[in-house]
């Protein structure tokens, strides 16, 4: 089931009407209507029980752990479970919250990080899997150079400082050239 081209269409396609969704909810003013209020929470809520249930499938289907394809062996499905979470837990906060203003600060940041949802896409497309696997996977070369570059900027910010060291602690005194001989 997991590999009809349908199920992966179906999940594609409301991966991508969950980002219309978020972008709509998140460029509306606070002063929602009632009506609206409840449509956004019920679109909340559908959301959720479709990605909760395509977690399901995947986890019965794989397997938790054990095996060579469990869920857990993918770092997509680490993604996709985590943000499944927490829009689960965004949901039981916000049934449960009395309104005091620190759960109110979490649920934010729980649905700040609930516009990452959409990243979902990229495991669905191969081609944009592909690209994305590429470019972390040049991140420890380029972070080797970058840290190289940066010794370099500190050992020359040291020597440039310690050479006009005088210039530095006396404004009166007159520049001198300074020759350095080879």
């Amino acid at each position: 089931m997991l590999n009809l081209p349908l199920f992966s269409s179906c999940l594609l396609s409301v991966s991508l009407s969950f980002s219309v969704f978020v972008s709509l909810s998140l460029s509306v003013s606070l002063s929602l209507s009632l009506q609206e209020r409840i449509f956004l929470t019920l679109s909340n809520y559908i959301f959720t029980a479709i990605f909760v249930a395509e977690m399901t499938v995947k986890v019965a289907a794989l397997g938790w752990l054990f095996g060579d394809k469990a869920y857990l062996r993918s770092s997509w499905n680490i993604l996709d479970g985590i943000l499944v979470m927490i829009s689960a837990i965004d949901i039981l906060v916000s049934l449960v919250s009395n309104s005091s203003p620190k759960i109110l600060g979490m649920l934010r940041v729980l649905r700040l990080l609930r516009t990452l949802r959409p990243l979902r896409v990229i495991s669905r497309a191969p081609g944009l899997k592909l690209v994305v696997e590429t470019l972390m996977s040049s991140l420890k070369p380029i972070g080797n150079i970058v840290v190289i570059c940066c010794a370099f900027f500190i050992i020359f910010g040291i020597l440039g400082v310690q050479v006009r060291i005088d210039n530095l602690c006396n404004p009166y005194k007159k520049p001198q050239h300074i020759i350095i001989h080879l």
